[in-house]
């Protein structure tokens, strides 16, 4: 068993430094700017990513646990940690998403969808990184959901996206447009999924997209209204 290790970045320094919440060790890592923004990208991910939105860049920590499947358990291996070789510049990048095992980073400044797997990053090769264009550039967010890579979509270039919904495309060809939803959602803000549910958090209540698991429609949709009071 480990309490695993905890990511913190300085607000004054360009460095990160990392806790063993076991050891209660501490590592200073050096990195390209100061007040990184952390995102951790869930699970048993190994990586801990750093936007630094007004420097526009992004790098990786690499938090030194490693999880190995050992029959129906895991064997804990621990390393010191260290910034991952690999890294990307692009005007504003913003919300890091990682879901299916393939990480989607949204650059605001240009509406591109970057998309990595983490496989490659584990592997210490080349990583290939594929891009998906939004309709235009926004403050967005997009990521892997059943076989389709969801992508907000704006009316509006500044500030949050005022949009008609979610494009979800099919993940082997990304200018397919699989489903586009009807319903209203303003100021786009957040998102999670759970089973075969993606939500998104809107003015007007929660944009549920529902995976059908049926081809030809793919995906449906509905806004579920927040309680009274929840938003005022």
């Amino acid at each position: 068993m480990t309490r695993g290790r905890l990511v913190v970045a300085s607000a004054s320094l360009p460095e990160v430094y990392v806790v063993d919440l076991d050891t209660f060790e501490v590592w200073t890592l050096p990195v390209k700017a100061a007040g990184a923004i952390l995102q951790g990208t869930g699970g048993i991910s190994p990586y801990s990513w750093m936007v630094h939105y007004v420097d526009n860049h992004v790098e990786i920590v690499d938090v030194g646990i490693e999880f190995t499947r050992h029959g129906s358990h895991y064997h804990l291996h621990k390393t010191d940690p260290e910034i991952h070789p690999f890294d990307m510049t692009g005007p504003n990048p913003a919300h890091i998403v990682e879901h299916g095992g393939l990480v989607a980073v949204f650059i605001d400044g240009t509406g591109e969808v970057r998309l990595i797997s983490e496989d490659q990053l584990a592997s210490g090769g080349e990583v290939d990184v594929d891009i998906v264009m939004a309709n235009l550039p926004h403050h967005g967010v997009a990521f892997e959901f059943h076989g389709h890579l969801l992508v907000s979509r704006a009316e509006t270039v500044d500030g949050m996206p005022n949009i008609n919904g979610v494009v979800a495309y099919a993940h082997d060809d990304a200018s397919m447009t699989v489903h586009e939803t009807e319903a209203t959602c303003n100021n786009l803000h957040g998102e999670a999924t759970l089973g075969d549910y993606a939500g998104f958090a809107c003015d007007e209540g929660v944009l549920l997209l529902h995976h059908t698991h049926i081809p030809t429609s793919g995906f449906s949709s509905a806004v579920v209204p927040y309680p009274d009071g929840w938003n005022s």
